[in-house]
């Protein structure tokens, strides 16, 4: 199918409407890098024992949401679900019986990954490189953000410029 251009208004709209297909496609793509990112920056760095079943709430939490436009673009935004990574309410069953015990909020959760904590201190702790960047990171801004790395992978990865 051939477009015919006319005006620059037929030129913005067909630009347009090739970066909204880009973002589809990035949008598709994203969560899939970041959960290799994940993968290869926690979960690889710590095996557990063979009686625990990893439930890899981080990989299940990565989120995206609707495809905005704003004017002369779209955006995205590419997230963790923090009600996804809770361990709050735990539950457990031991001969029949499920208790309950209070366990790690989300903000809990993404501090054990800054300092390579896998579960808990008794489980496995990781000197990973989650740890070295969160120094770093605290240094510039105050705050740990997984996504400042993923950012800087993706550019290694895939040749991208994320602001």
């Amino acid at each position: 199918m051939t477009t015919f251009i006319k005006n620059n208004a037929d030129l913005q709209k067909a630009l347009k409407q090739q970066i909204y297909r880009y973002m589809v496609d990035i949008k598709e793509k994203l969560p899939n890098y970041l959960e290799e990112f994940i993968m290869s920056e926690f979960y690889d760095l710590y095996t557990p024992s063979s009686s625990y079943n990893r439930q890899y709430r981080i990989i299940s939490a990565i989120m995206t949401s609707k495809i905005k436009d704003i004017g002369n673009g779209y955006e995205f935004e590419l997230y963790l679900d923090p009600t996804a990574v809770s361990y709050d309410p735990s539950f457990w069953t031991s001969h029949g019986v499920t208790y309950y015990k209070q366990g790690d909020s989300a903000d809990d959760v993404f501090q054990n990954i800054a300092n390579g904590i896998h579960g808990s201190t008794e489980y496995g702790v990781t000197s990973g490189r989650f740890w070295e960047k969160f120094l770093n990171e605290i240094g510039e801004s105050g705050i740990y953000d997984i996504f400042v790395g993923f950012k800087k992978y993706m550019s290694d990865k895939c040749h991208l410029v994320i602001k």
